[in-house]
């Protein structure tokens, strides 16, 4: 066989498995799990060839029998990983990567054990497919392009911005209405699929197949892959599997050296190159002509949109929310305040669903809610901010207020967006005073910026009740005084409710209809601003003398 054909179609062959690894890093999963179900695919391909296929040996294996082998061995791949993901995935970080490294070490281990996967010997006598291997081109190149043009699509479809929101921040993505464990299974299975395709290729190339096709240094080599390539693009995955697997034999000619060289090539890469060969380069969006005006609403306040019914949060023997009853009107702004440790934001987190609830119940537009999921909650209409702000500083202000339409499914989004969702991101930029800053990195803006890309971020979603986490806080006076009058906006002009924590004194007396104090857990008054601001508990645990009330 030529020595070139044989480089590229390595080079090809890489590049897939640093795709099949690129797939789930795009949602923030390090998985080093795709030489398990490269192996997987190969061992597959080669029973089937072997002990199915029954014609002449001198007789070509067919294509057609290939391509069902690859289609089997992918199907086969993606089910297995839906099972395996379901039970590793919760795992994060270093951790999700060494249980990824003991799968594939699992995989070795059973295939040398196994009589029927041949044990340490293997399958031998894989029947061709092309009379040259050099023939074996016109299965990786389409395979190849097909692949890598289906994960580009991905990239740039709502499964993609999916991915990438939890790749960011998946605590932010699931509040936006993005299930995490539904999208990071789908990009685990869908990495194992392409590895276990490609391995079924691999089988027939190879000839041979045996338990060394998918070992702990396969998995470190598809990692460089992507990281020197570019972790940010397929692109970049697969330049990095076609380089790196060139490199070896191109060096060839420095004999024992050429390790070493190759090894020196990778650091300085690493150094020089952090973000990889193939940076992040999304399309800038022109900006369109005009945008729809935002539909205006206004809300009946006679009715409880939301209650809580003796609230409780306990972590241990801390009781930091007890027995807390709310009930908060359709269309009004509530503001909930007092000193640290009061437990406002963990009352916020129960009602977001980020802290589960020790006793009570929590109802919502008269559904209990009170064991729902984030992404849940987040479906129905329950939006928030943080406290600490949670944007995905890697994606420009546009991307960021598209991602919160992931609450509705695609018949919503007709609906709801005549004139397509990027339009009213657009109108939503203009009430957030963000109009000229939409394609700049959230990560990129000043701090009164950020915070109202986070408001505007929640309000594309069209929420019926707006949890605000400390929105001023941080902020000048200038800046606070022109959150104030954004959030009074929100529900005058658009009917929703607004549930405030804030520390600025004066701006919750000036704008909350009602208000409840919060001390050591425990609801010590509620109701209207004067009301609250004469109470003397009130003073005595947390508003203190009148001058201080005026002074914020």
């Amino acid at each position: 066989m030529d020595l070139d054909a044989f480089i590229i179609i390595v080079m090809l062959q890489q590049a897939l498995l640093g795709i099949s690894l690129y797939v789930p890093l795009m949602s923030g999963q390090l998985s080093l799990a795709s030489p398990a179900f490269y192996a997987i695919g190969g061992y597959l391909a080669a029973l089937v060839s072997t002990k199915l296929w029954t014609s002449p040996d001198a007789s070509l294996y067919p294509w057609t029998w290939v391509l069902g082998e690859m289609l089997l061995a992918g199907l086969l791949c993606f089910i297995l990983a839906q099972g395996i993901g379901r039970m590793v995935l919760r795992l994060r970080g270093i951790y999700l990567a060494l249980a990824t490294l003991a799968l594939v070490e699992v995989v070795r281990v059973l295939c040398l054990n196994l009589e029927w996967t041949g044990g340490a010997i293997g399958i031998f006598s894989i029947p061709q497919v092309f009379e040259e291997q050099q023939g074996y081109l016109w299965l990786f190149l389409p395979l190849f392009v097909g692949v890598a043009l289906l994960v580009r699509k991905l990239e740039s479809s709502r499964i993609g911005e999916a991915f990438r929101a939890l790749r960011e921040d998946e605590f932010a993505a699931a509040a936006m209405g993005i299930d995490p464990a539904r999208y990071k299974t789908l990009a685990f299975a869908w990495g194992a699929a392409i590895a276990g395709v490609t391995g079924a290729a691999s089988a027939h190339l190879m000839n041979t197949w045996n338990a060394r096709q998918g070992t702990f240094d396969a998995s470190i080599n598809i990692l460089a892959y992507v990281v020197i390539g570019g972790p940010w693009s397929v692109w970049g995955a697969a330049l990095g599997g076609a380089i790196l697997s060139a490199l070896p034999e191109i060096l060839r000619p420095l004999q024992d050296y050429r390790l070493v060289v190759n090894g020196i090539l990778i650091v300085l890469a690493s150094l020089y190159l952090p973000r990889g060969l193939v940076p992040d380069r999304r399309r800038k969006r022109p900006r369109p002509s005009s945008w729809p005006a935002l539909r205006e609403a206004r809300a009946d306040g006679s009715a409880e949109i939301l209650q809580m019914d003796a609230l409780s949060v306990h972590f241990g023997g801390l009781k930091a929310v007890h027995a807390v009853s709310l009930g908060i009107k359709r269309g009004e702004i509530f503001g909930l305040i007092g000193p640290n440790g009061a437990g406002k934001t963990t009352v916020f987190n129960v009602l977001t669903g980020f802290v589960p609830a020790t006793a009570g119940t929590v109802r919502f537009l008269d559904h209990d809610i009170t064991h729902a999921s984030v992404h849940h909650r987040a479906r129905w209409g329950l939006m928030r901010t943080f406290q600490n702000l949670r944007l995905l500083k890697q994606q420009t202000v546009l991307e960021n207020i598209l991602s919160a339409t992931h609450r509705f499914n695609a018949e919503q989004r007709r609906t709801l967006f005549p004139a397509g969702a990027e339009a009213e991101a657009w109108a939503w930029m203009e009430f957030t005073g963000l109009l000229d800053k939409a394609d700049r990195h959230a990560g990129d803006l000043n701090y009164g910026d950020q915070r109202r890309l986070e408001m505007a971020r929640a309000l594309m979603a069209r929420p019926d009740i707006l949890l605000m986490d400390e929105p001023v806080a941080g902020m000048n006076p200038n800046e606070k005084a022109g959150m104030q009058a954004l959030i009074r906006q929100i529900r005058d002009r658009f009917g929703i409710t607004v549930i405030l924590i804030e520390h600025h004194v004066p701006l919750v007396l000036g704008i909350c209809d009602r208000i409840a104090v919060l001390n050591f857990g425990e609801l010590i008054a509620l109701g209207k601003p004067s009301e609250i601001q004469n109470n003397p508990a009130v003073r005595q645990a947390y508003l203190g003398s009148s001058e201080d009330v005026q002074h914020g």
